[in-house]
């Protein structure tokens, strides 16, 4: 069938070659959907061939009203036909327009009709039907899905919670099935998935809330097995709403049907909000409880059971349990043991992703791990080791005891960072505090045990301190020589973690134990243990009655007679002898320290020492400043510094008790003002430093020694005192813990119970039925407010996922008001290349160069953006020698600061509308559009001839350092794509009073003329009606300063150009533009 014929004729039509300029007769037919040219009428075979759907646009060449010229854009490329009259050409034009839209409007019919065919038919019923029909559907298909129906007598015996689970999954894989129908076209349907989501939380709420409440005797006699199921099913299906992004549309019939709905059934005003959700507190707390109406037991009961009975099986056959790494330290299987259960329930809880039951877990596995630690201490603090049995492995024992403490650390902390949540992590790391200040306290107490072992074995070598033999003994160095021996094994047989800390410890209590031994020197040991002031009057009136050296000696061998004839070690007195040989002492003990802990810990340790030798020599005049000034730095321990003092002072012989009373008198004024110091440093978190706290320790033990119970000085244990019971234990959670440890014996001043987990109370053996009862409180004890506070915060979480969705789509349509208007300005990527000719600077000739627009993009974070990343643009303009060349080139958009026409034979015109720059016959004038001023200050820049003069176009560009480059180039529609792009990415505007493109450039309109400046002269275009003006001419400073010859240089062969409303394609060699969301 032959296609019809719309028009045909001859016409002449522009050349496409770049050297030829002159116009062609050809025969031109449009039949059917295409144009066909011949170079004659009786061709059977056409010269080309342009497809009617390709065509972009065809239009007069001008807006004259004899224009014989038109134009149209087919494949990015521009053709021009002339007729042999206006009306000619106006035939031909509106025919090809008239089939252009023909051509369109059935494009548009075909695509409607696929869109309807591939929409998705629930799609498809809501936009046809309405919103009722939609949610009448929805609900049908859920009450096929999901016919179980409690309301219904004959299904009772049928009921059980895997039925409806299984119908519950199949709810949740139709709500899968459908969220990929909303993105339908890349359109996101919210409107629909919103109502869609409602309906489905409804109807699930609506069958399983009366199976899931206490009351309900399914859910009543549920094992733990199943309860995990409903609270893993529950909890993903909670996520997978939540997942789903979709905010309520403002001002649309769907938000505020769903607004109003929502409001008729009390619900939150939000579509992703699952409301059988609610029961999940409850489901959790009968799994983690259990349910003591039917005899079932909860996970709670079960880690404490587990706990007790692996801690059971070690105590019954410690040596069984007892084992070695390859490294060489001890351990049992304890913590293996214990964790592997506790690990499983966590792992458990954590599977359902449902942060309540899984917080609540690891609050059970605090009170077990608590539970467990407490009788753990209780038991190392009162372990006789005397047997046979653990005595030959009691060092070892301990270590391992003291290792698997560290070993549970470890596990604490990694169920604390389980917890992704901030802020709930931030509540669990409240509730493991005191278990890692328990775990560390056992594990301090096993280091005590193990440093009196120690102790013990150089005790005998500690009893000859400050006695004759020790004169001329070697005590110190069997003493170090013991401790190193210990010491090389404990480093083997302890892990890292602890044997820095037992080094400390034991050191600590070397050096203690040797000052305590100076210091009572002058006491007896009773029957009970208890050291008695010995009396030696004897000696005292010898020293004041005989004078010289040699009846200093002759007392002395009296003295050691008396000793020997009551089997007593001789005591030194304090004299220059006995002080040399102390410091001796401080020496070894200082090399030893050093050796072992570093020269800092050597001098802190050391310091308590020289404190006792200044005070046994100095004169009690000098020691009062001394004195004082200790004070000062430590009020804390200012009674334990006096104690200390008087106890020297009555060890010297030298000294009056007059002198000792003044001594007292002088110190009075600091000691009363002492406490309120000690506790401004406490309030302020000042710490005062370890001798302070040597001072303490010291005088406890001497208190101790000799019956007396120690006073307490403040009320509040120093931050010194804090740090130290926390030193050298990298763990965060302590720190935290540094201003919050509480002292549980405050307000009791009867007892001496303190949390030091230096030096605990012993307690005595607990009784089975305590443990019992413990145990039970611990099983049903839950931290308070834990539940609330996390569904706070998951509260608080959805509340600020809410408000983020609201201002995503709020941003969404601000993004696209501003993308719309991005796309007429040409905002976005751009990709703008080809030729272009060059006026030389250097020597006023015209350079064929290769140019290049290109695009750099900045991503930035931006927490309002759907994606989290917000996009910036960088544009850059190169020049190229040649295509494919090296960059001779490139400027900065931000760089350009004007353009300007400088030649065109065509009428421009500025649209405000849009701020484009086009072609006067494309434009129809209104108030929005003005004339473009095009300036040629130079006589010779049009060319020697007219058909040159007729293809040059001209602009020029200035940058901020005052540079001005010139381009030009044969196609006008190539000037004005260049100059669109330029002046979008550089945010130029037309200055219709200055005549080129500026930053925050003037509009200003005057009816009536359009004057055009050439020549220096004002020429008047009067055949352009009803067009603005601009006002009076002025001249632009940064126009061409040179006379230039135009050589003709035209677009290559590949160049095309395509311009439409939308979107704008320059291609020459491949060029192209788009805009990019």
């Amino acid at each position: 069938m032959t296609e019809k014929v719309h028009i045909l004729g001859k016409l002449m039509k522009k050349s496409n070659n770049k050297y030829k300029f002159q116009m062609q007769e050809r025969y031109v037919k449009v039949q059917g959907s295409n144009l066909y040219y011949y170079k004659k009428e009786n061709d059977e075979k056409e010269l080309g061939l342009i497809s009617l759907e390709s065509i972009e646009f065809i239009r007069p060449y001008d807006r004259s009203i004899d224009c014989k010229k038109f134009e149209l854009m087919s494949d990015n490329r521009l053709y021009i036909f002339a007729a042999d009259t206006a009306y000619d050409a106006k035939q031909w034009v509106d025919t090809i327009d008239n089939l252009l839209i023909e051509t369109r409007e059935q494009q548009q019919l075909a695509n409607r009709a696929k869109f309807i065919a591939e929409t998705p038919l629930r799609i498809r019923l809501f936009d046809e039907e309405g919103i009722d029909s939609f949610y009448n559907k929805i609900q049908s298909d859920l009450d096929e899905i999901y016919p179980l129906d409690l309301t219904v007598k004959h299904y009772s015996d049928e009921i059980t919670l895997h039925l409806h689970l299984g119908y519950a999954r199949l709810i949740q894989t139709y709500l899968e099935e459908f969220l990929p129908e909303i993105k339908h076209q890349n359109n996101q349907r919210y409107d629909i998935l919103s109502i869609f989501l409602v309906t489905i939380n409804e109807f699930l709420y609506s069958r399983l809330l009366p199976i899931l409440q206490e009351d309900s005797e399914l859910i009543d006699g549920t094992n733990l097995g199943d309860l995990h199921t409903v609270i893993d099913w529950i909890t993903k299906f909670q996520l997978l709403t939540k997942r789903c992004y979709c905010p309520l549309l403002t001002n649309s019939p769907s938000s505020n049907w769903l607004v109003e709905h929502l409001r008729l059934t009390n619900r939150p005003i939000s579509p992703n909000y699952c409301d059988i959700s609610e029961v999940i507190p409850s489901l959790c707390d009968r799994y983690v409880n259990g349910n003591s109406n039917k005899g079932i037991i909860g996970a709670a009961s079960h880690l404490i059971e587990h706990c007790l009975k692996v801690w059971k099986a070690l105590i019954q056959n410690p040596n069984e349990m007892l084992q070695r790494h390859l490294d060489g330290s001890f351990y049992t299987h304890t913590p293996t043991d214990v964790w592997e259960a506790l690990n499983q329930h966590i792992s458990l809880a954590t599977s359902t992703q449902s942060p309540i039951l899984h917080i609540m877990i690891a609050d059970k596995v605090k009170d077990a791990m608590n539970h467990m630690t407490d009788i753990i201490t209780e038991y190392v603090e009162s372990l006789d080791t005397s047997n046979d049995n653990l005595k030959e492995i009691e060092l070892e024992y301990f270590c391992a005891l003291a290792n698997d403490n560290a070993l549970n650390i470890e596990e604490v902390f990694a169920v604390i960072d389980n917890f992704e949540l901030d802020d709930i992590r931030s509540k669990i790391i409240d509730i493991f505090d005191g278990v890692t200040v328990n775990l560390v306290r056992c594990g301090q107490f096993c280091l005590n045990r193990i440093a009196n072992l120690v102790l013990s074995d150089i005790n005998e070598s500690l009893k000859e301190v400050f006695t004759h033999d020790w004169l001329e003994g070697s005590q110190v160095q069997i003493i170090t020589a013991t401790l190193t021996d210990y010491m090389s094994d404990l480093e083997t047989y302890l892990m890292p973690f602890w044997n820095e800390k037992f080094v400390y410890i034991l050191l600590e209590q070397v050096i203690l134990n040797y000052t305590r031994t100076v210091l009572l020197s002058q006491h007896e040991v009773d029957s009970y243990g208890v050291y008695h002031k010995r009396v030696n009057t004897q000696a005292r009136g010898m020293v004041n009655a005989i004078k010289g050296f040699g009846n200093m000696i002759k007392m002395k061998s009296k003295m050691n007679i008396n000793d020997v004839l009551n089997n007593k070690p001789a005591n030194c007195i304090v004299d220059a002898e006995s002080l040399g040989r102390l410091a001796q002492d401080v020496n070894i003990l200082n090399a030893f320290f050093c050796q072992r802990a570093g020269q800092e810990t050597a001098t802190e340790f050391l310091g308590i020492i020289n404190e006792v030798s200044l005070m046994l020599f100095s004169d009690p005049e000098d020691l009062v400043f001394h004195v004082l000034n200790r004070i000062a730095l430590f009020p804390s321990s200012a009674q334990a510094i006096c104690d200390i003092l008087f106890l020297c002072m009555s060890l010297r012989n030298d000294v009056t008790s007059d002198e000792i009373e003044t001594l007292r008198n002088s110190l009075k004024p600091a000691m009363n003002t002492a406490p309120i110091v000690a506790q401004e440093n406490v309030d302020n978190n000042i710490a005062e430093g370890r001798l302070g706290l040597l001072y303490s320790d010291l005088n406890t033990m001497i208190l101790s020694a000799v019956g007396t119970k120690p006073k307490r000085f403040s009320s509040l244990p120093s931050l010194a005192r804090k740090l130290k019971d926390m030193a050298n234990i990298p763990l965060a959670a302590l720190k935290k813990a540094i201003n919050e440890l509480d002292d549980e014996d405050i307000d009791n001043d009867d007892t001496e119970t303190t949390l030091d987990i230096k030096n605990p109370t012993s307690s005595t053996n607990t009784s089975t039925d305590t443990l019992l009862s413990r145990r039970k409180s611990v099983i049903f004890k839950a931290t308070e407010g834990l539940v609330e506070d996390v569904l706070e915060v998951i509260q608080q979480e959805e509340d600020e996922i809410a408000n983020i969705l609201i201002q995503k789509e709020s941003e969404r349509q601000i993004n696209a008001q501003r993308e719309q208007e991005q796309r007429k300005q040409g905002v976005g990527i751009i990709t703008l290349e080809g030729h272009l000719d060059k006026k030389s600077p250097a020597h006023n000739l015209w350079q064929s160069r290769w140019f290049k627009l290109s695009t750099r993009i900045i991503e930035n974070e931006d927490l309002h953006s759907e994606n989290g990343v917000s996009k910036s643009y960088v544009y850059t303009l190169m020049w190229y020698k040649k295509k494919g060349g090296a960059v001779v080139k490139a400027l900065d958009s931000s760089q350009i600061q004007n353009l300007q026409v400088v030649l065109s034979n065509r009428e421009l015109v500025y649209d405000f509308s849009n701020n484009k720059l086009s072609l006067a016959s494309e434009v129809k004038s209104d108030t929005s559009t003005v004339p473009v001023k095009v300036i040629d200050t130079s006589n010779n820049l049009l060319g020697p001839s007219p058909s040159v003069r007729q293809a040059m176009y001209s602009f020029s560009i200035t940058t901020n350092d005052n540079k001005e480059i010139v381009l030009k180039t044969g196609k006008i529609d190539k000037m004005i794509i260049w100059m669109n792009h330029l002046a979008t990415v550089s945010r130029l505007t037309y200055d219709s009073n200055a005549g080129i493109w500026m930053k925050n450039g003037v509009i200003e309109l005057l009816p009536k003329s359009v004057i055009i400046e050439n020549h220096n002269e004002l020429v008047h275009y009067s055949n352009i009606s009803n067009s603005p003006i601009f006002g009076s001419p002025k001249r632009i400073s940064n126009s061409p300063k040179n006379s230039d010859v135009i050589s003709g240089n035209m677009l290559t062969n590949d160049t095309k150009i395509d311009s439409s409303n939308d979107k704008t394609f320059v291609t020459s060699d491949k060029v192209n533009y788009t805009n990019e969301e």
